[in-house]
């Protein structure tokens, strides 16, 4: 309990500290995060996590919070923007032979080369997975890791994947590389076929996008901008 302790008020005291250089610093120093000396850690946000690793170039905006007993890797110029929100329960931790606490993998990694816009949630008490040169778009998407009567905790997203505002992730989904997934879409299982266009509620296939996408047809000069390519 005080080590839990610590560790949130040395978090709180670190977002405040003036520089980039200074923060990377201290949250080495106090909390043991694992940033290279290229990532950037901006001010105001709220880091306590059980593990933290920045690969060269990452960046995590103003206004986040990240919580709980989790490991969170953000890969190789791989961006999240401000105001998401990555929480992990302390009660996932438990070992009661009762309960279900030993399915839960605690773990978030985003890939490389990917951009996860403002405003999102990701339940982080299972296995959230993101591949690399994703595009976590628009605002207000969801990605749950645990929920009632159900045994799947985890939520994969392949590599080169678009997932559109106000989408929502059921424990147990997947989704293969070059995936859209379109607004306001609920995706509840897993989605094995590559280049396909998801939408709906429950979400499903509603076409091959596979010419569109090798032609530049489309997501255009945006793709490149996402990727950091």
């Amino acid at each position: 309990m005080t080590s839990r302790r610590f560790r949130r008020l040395a978090a709180l005291l670190i977002a405040f500290l003036p520089t980039n250089g200074l923060r990377r610093a201290a949250y080495r120093w106090a909390l043991g995060y694992e940033i290279h000396p290229t990532a950037r850690v901006d001010a105001l946000s709220f880091i306590s996590v059980a593990r933290l690793v920045l690969g060269p170039g990452a960046h995590l905006e103003r206004f986040n919070l990240f919580s709980g007993p989790l490991s969170l890797t953000v890969g190789a110029r791989s961006s999240i923007a401000s105001s998401n929100q990555i929480r992990c329960g302390i009660w996932t931790g438990a070992a009661a032979p009762s309960d279900h606490s030993a399915r839960y993998q605690q773990r978030m990694v985003v890939g490389d080369g990917c951009r996860i816009s403002p405003g999102h949630f990701f339940d982080a008490n299972g296995e959230i997975l993101i591949g690399d040169r994703c595009w976590i778009a628009g605002r207000g998407s969801q990605f749950w890791t645990h929920g009632a009567s159900t045994p799947r905790s985890t939520v994969h997203i392949g590599a080169d994947c678009f997932i559109g505002s106000a989408c929502r992730f059921a424990p147990g989904a997947a989704i293969a590389d070059n995936t859209v997934v379109s607004l306001g879409s609920v995706v509840t299982r897993s989605f094995s076929t590559p280049y396909r266009l998801l939408g709906g509620v429950p979400a499903k296939e509603l076409r091959d996008i596979e010419e569109d996408i090798t032609s530049k047809r489309l997501f255009a000069g945006r793709w490149t901008e996402a990727s950091g390519v």
